[in-house]
This record gives structure tokens, sequence and C-alpha cells, in this order.
């Protein structure tokens, strides 16, 4: 799911030029980080980090701490950009 979320981002890049992105993997047993891999060099201004307390709260909560950006939006992995 998180590879088409990216995708959808990728596509749009043009559009969010200056936007950044930020995956929180929350103790993922999928391929997690290495789909960020694969995508850190395409998306411009693209991190991710890990937060090994399960659950929700504390990765949204991780994510605002790491962001630097002026505005927070949340994005799941199973929710795609669209026009």
């Amino acid at each position: 799911m998180l590879d088409e979320c990216l995708d959808s981002i990728l596509k749009r890049k043009e559009q969010y030029a200056d936007v950044e992105v930020l995956v929180v993997n929350n103790n993922s047993s999928d391929a997690t980080l290495q789909v960020c891999e694969k995508y850190k060099d395409h998306i411009h201004n693209f991190h991710s980090v890990t937060e090994t307390t399960q659950g929700l709260s504390f990765a949204r909560n991780r994510a605002f701490k790491e962001a630097k950006s002026e505005w927070v939006y949340y994005l799941d992995d199973d929710a795609l950009v669209t026009d």
C-alpha cells in the first residue's frame, strides 16, 4: 500500500515541490524501510523515521515532532493523492 501512496505523490511532484514527505515506520513487519529507500531519491524533501512505540497516535505525534514544515497533513499509507 505504501508504494501506491508514494507513487501518487511522485506523479504530482511538480505540484508538491515544496512539500515535505515524512514516512513514520511504526514497527511494521513489511518492507516499509525498503520502500522508503526506493523513493528517497525521487521525492524532494523526503525522509523516514522509525517510531518503536506501536500505535497511530504515537506515529502521528512522532511525525509532528520530526516535521520541519509550518503545516502538517496526515496521509495514511492506504490513501492516494489525486487531482
